[in-house]
């Protein structure tokens, strides 16, 4: 099976970054968190999409941005 040596590379660092942390999802959060603020880069925040459904029929209605 062909394996993508870019990938297996960025799962080595998610590996190693996770393992930093003893893979506690919430310090993992915080880092990157940290990271985020001390980078000074721009943040876009994007509204959240939300699905609405018919419940009848189980089919996707339309898209709606949440404000």
């Amino acid at each position: 099976m062909w394996t993508d040596p870019i990938v297996d590379e960025l799962h080595k660092i998610r590996e190693e970054h996770a393992r930093k942390f003893g893979n506690d999802l919430q310090a993992i959060f915080a880092d990157f968190k940290e990271r985020e603020v001390l980078s000074e880069r721009p943040v876009v925040t994007l509204p959240i999409k939300r699905r609405l459904t018919n419940h009848a029929t189980r089919q996707k209605t339309v898209d709606v941005f949440a404000d």
